[in-house]
């Protein structure tokens, strides 16, 4: 697998400017599961804070494909969208 290239230093600073996401990970069915989740950068990627209990971490551990998606606050221009992956 080839490693992905880190992060540009205007992602890290967009992440932490706006720490909120969306993570769409899978059901057992194939739904998406659409959850909120705090976002930052992390060991040159993002890291998304979620606990073992939660179904979306049972989700990407039975799938890992997964999206997260962030924006700036209601009425700004920026976005970001990631693939997840698996550490």
């Amino acid at each position: 697998m080839p490693t992905p290239t880190p992060l540009a230093p205007q992602i890290e600073q967009f992440l932490h400017d706006n720490p909120q996401g969306v993570l769409t990970s899978f059901r057992q069915n194939g739904m998406p599961q659409l959850s909120i989740v705090t976002v930052y950068p992390r060991d040159g990627g993002v890291g998304i804070s979620i606990t073992e209990t939660r179904a979306k971490f049972k989700n990407l551990l039975r799938d890992p494909a997964a999206r997260c998606w962030c924006r700036t606050s209601i009425g700004g221009r920026g976005s970001w969208c990631s693939r997840a992956r698996r550490n």
